[in-house]
């Protein structure tokens, strides 16, 4: 008999994203789905929380439901969580366009190529050496 592994988190987390979504404005609703950033999201709260897994048959892996019934209410709170901060963070991440990072990697090499600007006064350094910026 063949055996299949699952994920029941994974299960979990993606049956809970309509219902949470639904809860949002509007504009982050619409946003999301315009975006598609279900498997980002799925992958933000995969990877803060325990998952749980199963072996099942293969012939009941499309009945796997009946095992979840058995999660506390404290995993399914702090799942929902992730779910709600989630959103938004992948939401904040998925509307940086590509010249949005293209202008920050810029950015961030210019600043390590900048002399530091000082008053012009003499500087010791703990050798005793004298120098000016």
């Amino acid at each position: 008999m063949e055996k299949q592994l699952i994920n029941v988190t994974l299960l979990l987390v993606k049956e809970d994203i309509e219902p949470i979504l639904a809860e949002q404005p509007t504009t982050v609703q619409s946003r999301f789905r315009s975006l598609d950033l279900y498997d980002e999201l799925t992958a933000y709260v995969l990877s803060r929380i325990p998952n749980s897994h199963v072996v099942v048959p293969r012939a009941k892996a499309a009945n796997v439901r009946q095992h979840l019934v058995q999660e506390s209410a404290e995993r399914q709170l702090r799942r929902e969580r992730f779910i709600r901060e989630g959103i938004y963070w992948v939401l904040e991440k998925g509307m940086a366009t590509p010249r949005d990072r293209q202008n920050a990697s810029a950015q961030l090499s210019d600043t390590s190529i900048r002399t530091p600007v000082t008053s012009g006064r003499p500087i010791t350094s703990n050798r005793g050496v004298k120098s000016t910026y």
